[in-house]
């Protein structure tokens, strides 16, 4: 884990169960342990952690009362290798509690048995190892809340503590008294440990769903999400620099406009509050050099051709992300987005030009006082252009486009401005299969709107929506129809059709899921990504072969799946993954060889009349994870004796080559100068190879890249190799042959 992101888990975990700093060396530290599962029943482990967390909100609304933050307690846990012991005795919990600076502390189990719930907890005093409660409680399953709340009672009256009537108020308050809810808001914060952060959400999104007046689950997502853009908009440092660098300081104009950039690079790395609009005022001015709309700046367009052009693309995400991140606390005496600034011409111009728009974003954007609101409504409305630049995934377009509903209002917006936003905010809820909640943007819209004409056109619509909410009350295939509306099927009597009928997915259902999962190429300047696990996956070539498993929204999906038959097309598929280049790392993945059950091509066989009918052939594919990716998308020159065109800078990346005869680490690309950028058939070299290959139908994959070093774990075997150089540039996968193979749950961090 890198510091970052161990300082940003600590400090959502922190904000989120109410730690508060000691401020009396007589107040009591209480550390609450994860509780673990005592049950039979394998799947619960995560309920613990719910537990945990409820308990610690509970006792961090106590004045007289400090709590140890979970990610200071995991990490002493993992730390002293404890493991989840639930029951901790008298020396594990002096051991942990001292380490944690507690003055007492709280362990236990939980056992689930058909109906019944029962905990068994104990409180320590680290000081004297004295066990000052041991409970042993039971009830109902489903009355999980009233043991919890029992627990945290017993607990502050073993304490001493007296509570005020706010104090007991608050305490008094269930949290949920559903169980589902309770279970996936668990799962959630079991996810988000780790680091699984779209699934936490997901989980998170559901106990909502289940108990909409669960408002733990409510600020436990709104911290999470504010973490993980932290995260995601940090990850990717802002760099002015590219491995040509020197060479092209030859060009007077590269040379100009990178010490511009370096310059607002400076100014938007200052720290402080102080600085926050001289950090904005950069990152707009920086957004303009790595945006492709700014090539018809002539200047602009030398300097992107010095870079690769998917590097490009990502940076522009990173700059509008941090953008965001810096501007939305500040808002409104700050313009919420930025679709960038047209950069200073020279080096010395920017610390003026800095100033002057620093002072304009003060003013919403605005150099008159007058105009201020109608300035920042300006801005909210360009959220479209800004949602393409940071590369927004659709719970992040929902987010944003809320945000914009909420403030248009009270910066005196029109009637149309609006109802707009209210529109698109319909649209971008059913890109995530919520018909419920556009059915409700809508309803928002009808009650600003004033045009009969428009007001007929919404009251339709919503009609429409509420038919496809009655289809998902009643269809037995709720995932798949989520999955056909956020795909941008909204047609109620076509999805009638598709699965109003009883049973198993249909072939005509399945090829029509194939077409909205089949992974599109991409190309500098529309940018089509999906995301893997949160990672935008690019497909660079090789269409037709490869697919997503099930897509959570509309571009959404954790797996993804390849197939090749004897008939189809030979060129390799190549894709790249993430947000920008990295070094060390550390993957892990699931191999599967045997066809998924919902797994089908867009063109259903004519002899497929069942799901089971439709078979794979071919054998096993070549399979090989690539690291240290560069080159994605350069430009060419041309030979002044031959008048011959080149790539000099092909692309090229290493990885690990995963067959059933060995595993192997390769060089994957063309040597420079080539005639391609990529060719068809991409040369392998391969560096090193090692042992046994994959026989396995299911087999799971951690490769780890530190340094020159390799080491790569397929199943129980291992096997370690060496680079010749340190790696640096996207990660992805290439894939071969014909057959069939999943990617399942690739996580890169």
């Amino acid at each position: 884990m890198t510091r970052l992101l161990a300082t940003a888990l600590a400090f959502a975990c922190t904000v989120l169960l109410g730690a508060v700093p000691a401020h009396a060396e007589t107040a009591m530290r209480v550390a609450v342990l994860e509780f673990s599962n005592a049950s039979s029943e394998a799947g619960l482990e995560a309920l613990g952690k719910g537990l945990q967390s409820m308990i610690t909100t509970d006792l961090a609304r106590v004045s007289a009362l400090t709590v140890v933050e979970r990610s200071r307690l995991q990490e002493i846990v993992a730390e002293q290798k404890l493991g989840n012991s639930g029951l901790v005795d008298k020396a594990t919990a002096a051991k942990i509690g001292k380490l944690a600076g507690a003055s007492h502390l709280l362990g236990g189990t939980f056992t689930i048995v058909a109906k019944t719930m029962r905990l068994d907890a104990r409180l320590f005093s680290v000081k004297t190892g004295e066990v000052m409660l041991a409970e042993d409680m039971a009830g109902e399953r489903d009355a999980f809340f009233e043991l919890e709340k029992s627990l945290v009672n017993k607990m502050i009256a073993t304490l001493g503590v007296k509570l005020e009537p706010k104090e007991r108020a608050g305490i008094s308050k269930i949290h949920t008294a559903d169980f589902g809810a309770f279970k996936n808001f668990s799962q959630g914060v079991a996810h988000f440990d780790q680091q699984r952060y779209d699934d936490a959400f997901e989980s998170l999104r559901a106990a909502m769903k289940l108990d909409a007046d669960f408002n733990l689950a409510r600020v436990t997502l709104d911290e999470y999400e504010a973490v993980v853009a932290k995260i995601r908009a940090k990850a990717q440092s802002i760099e002015i620099s590219s491995r040509k660098l020197d060479q092209a300081k030859k060009d007077q104009d590269f040379d100009n406009d990178s010490q511009v950039a370096e310059r607002l690079v400076a100014v938007a790395s200052e720290p402080g509050q102080a600085a926050v609009h001289r950090r904005l005022a950069a990152l707009a001015y920086l957004m303009e050099f790595y945006d492709h709309h700014g090539r018809n700046h002539g200047r602009i367009s030398r300097f992107q051709d010095h870079f690769d052009g998917l590097v490009v693309r990502r940076r522009l995400d990173t700059l509008a992300r941090r953008y965001f991140t810096e501007a939305q606390p500040v808002f409104p005496n700050a313009p919420l987005f930025s679709t960038g600034q047209h950069p200073p011409d020279k080096p010395d111009d920017v610390e003026k030009r800095i100033a002057g728009l620093a002072e304009s974003f003060k003013m919403g954007g605005s150099h008159r006082a007058d105009l201020r609101n109608q300035s920042l409504v300006n801005n909210l409305r360009q959220h479209e252009g800004f949602l393409q630049a940071m590369a927004a995934d659709r719970r992040e377009t929902i987010k944003i486009l809320e945000l914009v509903a909420a403030k248009l209002g009270p910066l005196g917006a029109d009637e149309y401005a609006r109802t707009d936003v209210l529109r698109k905010l319909a649209e971008a809820y059913l890109d995530v299969g919520d018909v419920d909640a556009a059915s409700g943007a809508l309803t928002r819209a009808s009650a600003i709107e004033s045009d009969p004409s428009d007001l007929k056109n919404l009251a339709t619509r919503v009609e429409e929506l509420g038919k496809i909410s009655a289809l998902f009350a009643r269809t037995d295939k709720k995932a798949e129809l989520r999955e056909l509306v956020a795909g941008n099927e909204r047609h109620p009597g076509t999805l009638e059709k598709l699965v109003g009928t009883p049973g198993p997915p249909s072939p005509k259902l399945l090829s029509e899921l194939a077409e909205r999962r089949e992974v599109k190429r991409w190309w500098p300047y529309g940018d089509p990504f999906w995301l893997w696990n949160g990672e935008p996956a690019h497909l660079l070539q090789g269409e037709y072969v490869l697919f997503t498993a099930a897509r959570t929204d509309g571009i959404a999906a954790r797996d993804l799946r390849y197939y090749r038959a004897p008939r189809m097309s030979t060129k390799d598929v190549l894709l790249a993954l993430g947000r920008g280049p990295r070094g060390d790392f550390e993957a892990t993945f699931e191999l599967s060889y045997t066809k998924a059950p919902d797994f089908m091509l867009r063109y259903v066989p004519r002899e497929v009349v069942t799901a089971a009918d439709f078979k794979t052939e071919g054998g096993r594919p070549e399979f090989t994870f690539v690291f240290g990716l560069h080159d994605v998308d350069t430009h060419n020159q041309q030979d002044p004796e031959t008048r011959k065109t080149f790539w000099p800078e092909p692309t090229q990346g290493y990885g690990v080559r995963l067959t059933s005869a060995a595993v192997a680490l390769v060089k994957v690309g063309e040597p420079a100068p080539a005639a391609e950028l990529r060719k068809s058939e991409m040369t392998i070299q391969v560096i090193s190879e090692s042992g046994k290959g994959v026989g396995d139908d299911t087999v799971k994959v951690k490769i780890t890249v530190k340094g020159k070093s390799v080491s790569v774990q397929v199943g129980g075997a291992s096997h370690s190799f060496k680079l010749p150089e340190d790696p640096n540039g996207f990660s992805g996968v290439h894939l071969r042959g014909e057959g069939y193979v999943q990617i399942g749950d690739l996580r890169v961090k």
